[in-house]
């Protein structure tokens, strides 16, 4: 019979129950910065697109009277 792969399964057992572990504490902490790099890749590919048809551009809001476009300082 040919030798096994893992010389130790003892260790391989441990080895997976602290990845288990590991995963359980800190499950949320993975999900968000998973999240946030898909986020941030997501952007960065629809930024880097070139669209077939114009989009238009989101104009800033009117804030009042002091911050018409037509006012001199």
């Amino acid at each position: 019979m040919p030798p096994s792969t893992t010389s130790d399964p003892s260790r391989s057992e441990s080895f997976r129950a602290l990845i288990y572990i590991v995963l359980q504490q800190y499950y949320d902490f993975i999900f968000f910065w998973t999240d946030v790099f898909a986020h941030i890749i997501t952007i960065v590919v629809l930024a880097k697109m070139e669209y077939p048809f114009h989009l238009p551009r989101v104009q800033a809001p009117n804030l009042g009277r002091w911050h018409t476009p037509d006012r001199q300082c």
